[in-house]
């Protein structure tokens, strides 16, 4: 009798053994929670706005990175690029002028300037020759005698007028003659006088400083290009250098492009509408980048790791399973959702684990419920705990 109580004893002691055991490892191998795949939702549009020119895709559409969504009227930009880029290649030349320096035929024309200019100054500075100065008495002389004949011939053509014996257009010829000879020798007196008081001081002075001019300029041209002014050059094109590239930015803005993979949530636009400055123009899913957020209890949290493996069903592929990583954990508890009712329930603390899907076939999309199941057993077993 005592051996059968012993027997059925040892019976039930493995029976709650193998119960317990069943238990522990329902706890810790196996979890499902349900959430809803979500998306970071991207916001395209432009820093610039405009009117717009073209539209190249439309919702639904899945589009690849840089493809082109719409395009704007890229207005001036190209005209001023253009009168830029015309300023930059001046500005490169005067730049090689300036590096290379004058050339040597440029030297010698100014150092032949020098020399003229100096050779006139002497010239001023030493008055008129003397033989230029005997010419001239020489001039009046001639010109006092005739002025001398043409008055007597004068004199002489007014009497026989008088007289009637010559026509009046023969005494305004002879008058005429006259008054001509008067005037070319009040000039060739004006000559010789000039020519004895020698040049003025301010025609002399202006020669001088002439002179000291084009001596400054040959002396710049051959010390060559200072080195202030080739960083000046520098600087400009430069300066030139950026706005064309702040307008190729500005350009790059008339055609605002996909940034992923993604699929296009919302568009509404048409050709010729204008729009504003930093305007959404399409809102974008990013169908590589899904995740879900679930809710662990907190006796089962401590079991979650990042980087553990889930699977994830859909109602959409009841057949399929899909497969899930654990990217982040929640470093604080909260509450249960409100949709749990009862005081109890509310009382409970969860954690948010969030979980990033596997979508290389782009067959899951935001929006859609989904029951994650984490093999905690199996994740242990991996990570060698």
């Amino acid at each position: 009798m005592k051996k059968r109580l012993l027997i059925l004893f040892s019976i039930i002691l493995v029976a709650v053994g193998a119960g317990l055991i069943w238990h522990m490892l329902s706890k810790t191998s196996g979890l499902m929670a349900s959430g809803t795949i979500e998306t970071t939702e991207i916001q395209v549009g432009s820093r610039i706005g405009g009117r717009i020119n073209g539209l190249y895709a439309k919702e639904g559409d899945d589009v690849q990175p840089g493809q082109v969504l719409v395009s704007l009227d890229p207005y001036q930009i190209p005209d001023q690029r253009a009168a830029l880029e015309a300023q930059l290649a001046q500005a490169q030349e005067q730049l090689t002028q300036l590096i290379n320096g004058p050339r040597p035929q440029e030297i010698t024309q100014a150092r032949a300037q020098y020399r003229a200019s100096q050779a006139q100054a002497s010239l001023q500075e030493a008055g008129a020759r003397s033989e230029d100065i005997a010419q001239a008495e020489a001039n009046l002389k001639q010109a006092e005698a005739s002025l001398q004949n043409d008055k007597d011939n004068d004199q002489r053509f007014q009497q026989l007028y008088q007289r009637h014996v010559v026509s009046r257009q023969e005494f305004e010829n002879v008058e005429t003659t006259y008054k001509t000879s008067l005037e070319q020798t009040n000039a060739a007196r004006q000559k010789l006088v000039e020519l004895q008081n020698g040049n003025r001081p301010q025609e002399i002075e202006t020669a001088v400083q002439q002179a000291h001019a084009q001596l400054a300029q040959l002396q710049l041209l051959e010390a060559g290009t200072r080195p202030e002014e080739i960083i000046q050059q520098k600087d400009q094109i430069k300066n030139l250098k950026a706005q064309i590239g702040q307008l190729d930015t500005t350009e790059t803005e008339t055609r605002i492009k996909a940034p992923c993979t993604c699929q296009i949530n919302a568009m509404d636009w048409r050709p010729g509408q204008l729009l504003a400055v930093n305007q959404t123009v399409a809102s974008l899913f990013n169908l590589g980048d899904l995740w879900i957020r679930v809710y662990i209890p907190e006796e089962r949290f401590g079991l979650m790791r990042v980087g553990d493996i889930v699977q994830v069903k859909v109602d959409a592929y009841p057949n399929r399973s899909f497969r899930g990583t654990v990217v982040q954990l929640a470093s604080r508890a909260e509450f249960t959702p409100r949709n749990i009712q009862t005081e109890e329930g509310r009382r409970a603390q969860v954690f948010g684990v969030k979980v990033a899907l596997d979508n290389h076939e782009r067959l899951l999309r935001p929006g859609m419920p989904a029951d994650v199941t984490f093999d905690i057993r199996q994740n242990r077993r991996k990570a060698g705990d």
